[in-house]
């Protein structure tokens, strides 16, 4: 009759210990599943973070495309003034307009053209 026991107590031994892997492991994917929906909702929010410095300075941006201050700059830079102002107009000597053309080309441009058309010099 003892036998017969230690056979029902090992029998539940190797089921509970069993039961006790299936848990681990459901339980474990559970935890693993958790973690990178924690990581994905960190990255969302940085994303977020992103997205709404990227709007306050767009936002910023549009504030001072509708400002006085960038029409006034604008005008000028067209050659526009307000009313009652008197415009000036500086015309650059073609020589040193030659000179700023050089300069805003570059050193590789600059070489070519001196080597290979001497005569626009």
């Amino acid at each position: 009759m003892k036998k017969h026991w230690l056979k029902k107590l090992g029998l539940w031994t190797v089921v509970n210990i069993a039961l006790f892997f299936v848990l681990a492991i459901v339980f474990g994917r559970e935890y693993i599943g958790n973690l990178q929906i924690e990581r994905t909702i960190a990255q969302i929010q940085e994303e977020k973070e992103d997205l709404i410095s990227q709007q306050s300075s767009t936002l910023r941006f549009i504030d001072y495309l509708s400002s006085e201050t960038y029409l006034e700059e604008e005008g000028r830079r067209q050659g526009l003034g307000k009313e009652g102002e008197t415009l000036l107009v500086v015309q650059v000597p073609e020589e040193e307009q030659d000179l700023v053309d050089a300069q805003e080309r570059s050193y590789l441009a600059n070489w070519f053209r001196y080597f290979f058309t001497p005569d626009e010099l």
